[in-house]
């Protein structure tokens, strides 16, 4: 059963200037693969649960208490997710003028992060960023 919650892509740039601005990192193809990773999640209660931490991310930026997020290496950050046994990472980093780009998601099934998500962020954000300056 498919969510279509595509409509995070656009999500609106809050007037008030104290808010983060959310970006969903798009690879070159067109696929966003958080919002693709958050359309594939069946639990409501999980899903909604991680829109809510996004938009307390949104809110918080680098001020977002270590609950909800933790750096991890080199400028890559974690979101966490966490709703019973099911507990989601959502890899982020930041750019200028508060931009909070959000590179991947996934299950997390083991105390650690798995060194291959972690590479995927990195390459996303360098992806991302010479994408931009083009």
């Amino acid at each position: 059963m498919k969510k279509n919650i595509d409509f995070m892509v656009d999500i609106p740039y809050n007037s008030n200037d104290k808010n983060y601005i959310i970006e969903f990192y798009q690879k070159e193809n067109g696929v966003y693969p958080v919002i693709e990773f958050l359309d594939s999640i069946e639990d409501k209660k999980l899903l909604n649960k991680a829109l809510r931490n996004i938009n307390l991310l949104q809110e918080w930026g680098n001020n977002i208490t270590e609950r909800f997020s933790k750096h991890i290496r080199d400028g890559i950050y974690e979101l966490r997710i966490v709703h019973g046994n099911n507990h989601v990472r959502i890899l982020y980093f930041f750019d200028k003028n508060r931009i909070i780009v959000l590179t991947n998601a996934f299950y997390k099934k083991t105390d650690r992060i798995e060194n291959k998500e972690i590479d995927k962020a990195y390459s996303y954000r360098q992806d991302y960023q010479s994408r931009k300056e083009e």
